[in-house]
């Protein structure tokens, strides 16, 4: 999917991985009230060359 940045309409640099600064793993993001739930997602990041703008979006999602 080719994402476009919404500050100056630049193509996005798109598959890069988010890190949480001293944790073991990137981010990892779960549906709200279910302490097991198995719903998560991996968050992946676009970043704009341009102006610097970071979108973030989701990849491998179990449902919701």
């Amino acid at each position: 999917m080719n994402r476009t940045c919404t500050q100056c309409d630049t193509q996005l640099v798109e598959d890069c991985e988010v890190h949480v600064k001293g944790a073991m793993y990137g981010l990892k993001i779960k549906k709200p009230g279910r302490f097991f739930s198995k719903a998560s997602a991996e968050a992946k990041a676009a970043v704009c060359p341009k102006c610097g703008l970071v979108q973030l979006y989701v990849v491998n999602q179990t449902p919701f």
